[in-house]
């Protein structure tokens, strides 16, 4: 029985120097990279076998134990990379088990640092939290800024997920900061990646860009193609939030290659669905569904819910946008499912958004204001401005479509002061041509004039060029209500001119209106 358990030892001991020295060789990234993860691969079972005998071990068998905590230390990058989220819960609950038992201070903040990662992925953010605040609290006693800068990074990506970008920006900024302090230019990059991200957030797209572009650089010149890949992922989103959808499309292109060299399972589900929702903006919808359809089924072979009812929201905006109101509503209903039993509140309340501006494009505007007052009551529970400005201005279209002007312009006035609480300008701008629209039905040409004019203002101001033609057209509309034939066709020109630029067929429609007032 001693030289059973010798020989299993041995054989342990073996592969976790393998492990560890394949670690370092995927670290030294460019081509590296693609011969550990393949020397991985081939030699996963074995390594497999040697954790899981440690682990059955551990408790009587000392050397066991140490190897079975040095199994989840020694090569974490590529345990994240090939482990499924509930594989690595197992093992770093193991190793940290045995990490507190020795009082070991160097292992249990790392290990706190990966299970909290591990639990974000299956969209356990109380338990993640948990996980990093045990880091930052241990800090004070032990000083490790490698360890504190990676909880601080990890807390802000989790309250960036729940929408408070500015608690997410100050952790990415410390973050920023240890890993200047350390010299460290991978942890640097991470930070500025996380920053790119959290101004996308709040529409600094231009700004999200720099950052983004930063973080690439420093990947490039470190050699770490996985981290490339989410950098130019999130460049992409970048470019595409800017309306620049050729240069989101190269990004995610080479995000895409680069993920399937290193078989970043999740940076290639990223890839194919941001390719599939630009193309479903350039109305190329067979390619955005194959593309969302291969990026949902890796969603669910890695078992990343919180990916999935992304990935189903997405598909269900696809057969929106088509007319297939039936099939769009029940991807809606299955996402939403989903976020209820990960209790992903501000999930929930987007899809309820969706699930209602689908009942009303079946003109059910009752069941439109049922679902958008759900998501309002969550988002108000949750402290969202912007999330309650989206549901007030839905609001207002239902009963704008149901013909009650005064309830319309009740909710529009209110979603106009909430993006204006929460610095939306665009979103500001947007509600404001809705409510000039309700005015001028009404024939209180006064505020609709009012409305249309600070409309067209801050769409300048955001470069929202649909917004500005949105407005000018409807101030061509009170000005020739209010006599003024002169002004209204010039304003009608101006958005004619706007709508062309966008390649929007509202320019025909501004066409008839010219030709109807007598101008060419």
């Amino acid at each position: 029985m001693l030289r059973r358990n010798f020989a299993f030892q041995r054989h342990a001991t073996y592969y976790l120097k393998n492990l560890k020295q394949l670690h370092e060789r995927y670290l030294q990234g460019d081509e590296a990279v693609t011969d550990a993860l393949a020397r991985f691969d081939e030699e996963f079972d074995q390594i497999d076998q040697a954790q899981s005998w440690a682990e059955r071990n551990r408790l009587n068998d000392s050397r066991a134990a140490e190897l079975c905590k040095r199994f989840s230390l020694v090569a974490t990058r590529l345990i994240e990379l090939r482990l499924l989220p509930h594989e690595r819960i197992c093992w770093l609950r193991s190793a940290l088990a045995i990490a507190e038992a020795d009082q070991d201070w160097q292992a249990k903040p790392m290990l706190w640092v990966n299970l909290g990662l591990a639990y974000y992925a299956l969209s356990r953010f109380d338990e993640a939290i948990e996980c990093y605040q045990k880091v930052l609290d241990s800090k004070a006693i032990h000083g490790n800024k490698l360890d504190e800068g990676a909880a601080s990074s990890n807390l802000g990506i989790i309250y960036m997920h729940l929408g408070d970008t500015q608690k997410a920006l100050g952790y990415f900024e410390r973050h920023r900061e240890l890993a200047s302090e350390l010299g460290n230019p991978y942890g640097e990059a991470n930070a500025l990646m996380n920053m790119g991200n959290a101004y996308r957030y709040q529409g600094e797209f231009r700004q999200s860009a720099e950052f983004h572009q930063s973080a690439l650089a420093l990947f490039l010149e470190i050699g770490d193609r996985q981290q490339m890949s989410r950098a130019l992922n999130n460049l992409g989103l970048a470019h595409f939030s800017l309306g620049e959808t050729h240069d989101a499309l190269t990004r995610y292109d080479q995000a895409l290659t680069i993920a399937e060299s290193v078989g970043d399972q999740r940076s290639k589900a990223d890839a194919l669905s941001n390719m599939g929702n630009a193309y479903r903006t350039t109305g190329q919808m067979t390619q955005a569904l194959r593309y969302l359809e291969q990026s949902l089924a890796i969603d669910r072979q890695i078992g990343d819910s919180r990916r999935e009812a992304g990935t189903l929201v997405n598909i269900g905006i696809l057969h929106e946008k088509r007319e297939q109101f039936q099939t769009a509503l029940a991807y809606y209903s299955e996402a939403a499912n989903i976020y209820r039993r990960l209790n992903d509140r501000r999930g929930e309340s987007v899809v309820l958004g969706n699930i209602g501006n689908v009942y009303s494009g079946l003109d059910q505007q009752q069941a439109a204001i049922t679902h958008h007052s759900q998501s309002l009551a969550i988002d108000r529970e949750l402290g969202d401005l912007d999330g309650q400005a989206d549901c007030l201005n839905n609001l207002g279209n239902a009963y704008a479509a149901l013909d009650e002007r005064a309830e319309a312009i009740n909710y529009y006035e209110q979603a106009s002061a909430a993006y204006r609480a929460g610095g939306n300008r665009r979103g500001e701008g947007i509600v404001l041509s809705n409510l000039a629209a309700e005015y001028l039905l009404l024939g209180d040409l006064t505020n609709a004039k009012g409305a249309c004019e600070q409309a067209i203002v801050i769409a300048r101001e955001v470069q929202h060029r649909k917004g500005e033609a949105d407005a000018n057209f409807n101030l061509s509309y009170v000005l020739h209500g209010m006599g003024d034939v002169d002004a209204a066709i010039r304003h009608a020109e101006h958005a004619r001119q706007l709508y062309r630029a966008i390649e929007s067929p509202l320019a025909r429609r501004v066409s008839e209106k010219l030709a109807e007032w007598g101008a060419t």
